[in-house]
């Protein structure tokens, strides 16, 4: 589920969840599920909201809602 598996890390340190609007022209992966078969692929969009003056620094995704353990983490240039 990606919107329950992910968050981001603003440059306040602040952790923001997933916001489940839509946005123009991307999907939101049916509010988070997304089944694909083999050899499938698509293209589909993660919402946040963070408050002006906050840029994202980090994204971060564990697997089972935070509860697998582990988490893998990208940094934002």
């Amino acid at each position: 589920d990606a919107n329950d598996d992910s968050s981001l890390i603003g440059s306040d340190n602040q952790t923001y969840q997933p916001d489940f609007n839509e946005v123009t022209g991307c999907t939101n992966f049916n509010h988070g599920s997304y089944q694909l078969g083999p050899t499938e692929s698509a293209t589909g969009c993660v919402v946040y909201q963070v408050p002006t003056g906050v840029t994202p620094a980090k994204y971060q995704f564990s697997l089972n809602g935070g509860f697998g353990g582990d988490f893998a983490e990208w940094l934002i240039p």
